[in-house]
């Protein structure tokens, strides 16, 4: 789904794959704890991921998200997937990419793994 959005986006297959890399590598890094790959994460969600596809060639900075026109992002809704890594967790639902849900009782809790900045 994310592959298909930055297509409609207009980023090329390369910086795509090299920006889905970094992101990944990121979030599973191994030499830092749940926290720190967290916080790397949304970095790069908040601000881009800086993808270059060459040595010598230009980074180009990927947007997972259009924060100007919010409409524009593709969104999925799940419910009871498994998030592997270091800890596997199972939130309630996951609005794909950036908020997860646990319910508690008859209520939800949501949990927005990004902020969305102010206009």
């Amino acid at each position: 789904m994310l592959t298909e959005y930055l297509r409609s986006a207009g980023y090329a297959p390369a910086h795509i794959s090299a920006a889905l890399h970094k992101l990944r590598t990121e979030a599973n890094h191994p030499g830092c704890a749940l926290l720190g790959n967290n916080q790397v994460v949304y970095q790069l969600l908040r601000y881009g991921v800086p993808a270059q596809t060459e040595a010598g060639a230009m980074t180009q900075t990927v947007h997972l998200f259009d924060w100007k026109a919010p409409e524009k992002n593709h969104f999925a809704l799940a419910e009871e997937v498994a998030l592997h890594g270091k800890q596997q967790r199972r939130p309630d639902l996951v609005l794909s990419p950036a908020v997860l849900a646990e319910r508690t009782g008859a209520q939800f809790v949501v949990h927005q793994a990004v902020a969305v900045p102010e206009a």
